[in-house]
């Protein structure tokens, strides 16, 4: 080893900004986009890459993704509902589900809540079935279970990553710079 590449080496360690920065999210396998691709919702945005946004209605951190996407350019956002496993997420999710639109997201995110009566759920229940045929894939893959919101992205043509949970605007913001 050439004295100046130990030397380079030893201060791309100890000053993380002289490192390349790695992407955001973990590495899946490409079976889990598959997955993804299967469950419905709408998408914003002409881009050429696609962020998926998978999100319950009543977590708290999807508005402010949501909120994060309204200046991104270059890249299309999907946005795909699950209930969670509650009522009221069951109730949303399958009024969005039954037009689902872009301009409906934000109109989607609802806090917890009792609800005087449960009416039927046909597309939320579909929905929450195709989830918990995905959920198995991003237990294998990232050894955690599936959170809300969970966000899948590729970076060219065949690497899959996911980032399961929220995260900071910042963060968005470059797997917005990695799909494009």
């Amino acid at each position: 080893m050439l004295r100046r590449s130990f030397v380079a080496g030893a201060a791309a360690s100890i000053l993380p900004g002289l490192a390349a920065a790695a992407p955001v999210g973990l590495p899946v396998a490409p079976d889990l986009l598959g997955a993804v691709r299967s469950l419905q919702g709408a998408t914003e945005g002409s881009g050429g890459a696609t962020i998926h946004v998978m999100f319950t209605p009543w977590c708290h951190v999807s508005p402010e993704i949501w909120k994060n996407t309204r200046s991104l350019r270059g890249v299309s956002i999907r946005w795909l509902p699950f209930s969670g496993g509650q009522p009221e997420g069951r109730e949303a999710v399958d009024r969005f589900l039954q037009n689902p639109s872009a301009s409906a997201v934000p109109r989607i995110f609802t806090r917890l809540q009792p609800l005087a009566m449960m009416p039927p759920t046909p597309l939320s229940d579909m929905q929450d079935d195709r989830i918990e045929r995905l959920a198995p894939i991003v237990i294998r893959d990232t050894g955690r279970n599936l959170v809300a919101p969970t966000i899948v992205y590729t970076i060219g043509p065949d690497r899959v990553r996911v980032v399961p949970g929220g995260i900071s605007s910042a963060d968005f913001l470059e797997i917005a710079r990695y799909a494009a």
